[in-house]
């Protein structure tokens, strides 16, 4: 399936299953390899991926070994090098919930650890205060 994304370059569809295999497959490659090679160079620089202070940059930070990407309407992917992988997709396309989603997810692989709390929930704002939280429940 080819579509067009919002800066007007092709789109191929995935399915959440097959952006998990890519994923484990790029941190699964022999050393060396150009998917390993993309994938030791995201997590070696993190921030030239997604920006400082990003999701995918705290969570790599975070988690040493782990590979990271969110993109447009909702959308996570992650590979750790022990071979554990995950895709998310919020249906709604809302990206607020991917952090909480995410570390949950990490957790129920045997992947949490104490850097990963700091993110298991997204505040909400009601004008100036933060009046709520998104959290995870899986």
């Amino acid at each position: 399936m080819l579509a067009t994304d919002g800066c007007g370059a092709p789109l191929y569809g995935v399915s959440p299953y097959g952006l998990c295999v890519a994923f484990q497959q790029m941190v699964r490659s022999p050393a060396g390899s150009y998917e390993r090679q993309v994938a030791d160079a995201i997590r070696t620089y993190p921030a030239w991926a997604s920006g400082d202070g990003e999701l995918d940059t705290s969570l790599m930070a975070a988690l040493p070994g782990l590979l990271v990407k969110s993109g447009a309407e909702g959308v996570l992917a992650f590979a750790h090098e022990s071979g554990a992988a995950g895709a998310v997709k919020v249906q709604d396309g809302s990206s607020r919930p991917l952090g909480p989603v995410a570390v949950a997810v990490l957790a129920a692989l045997g992947l949490g650890n104490t850097a990963l709390q700091g993110m298991r929930a997204t505040p909400v704002s009601g004008g100036s205060q933060v009046v709520g939280h998104v959290e995870a429940a899986i």
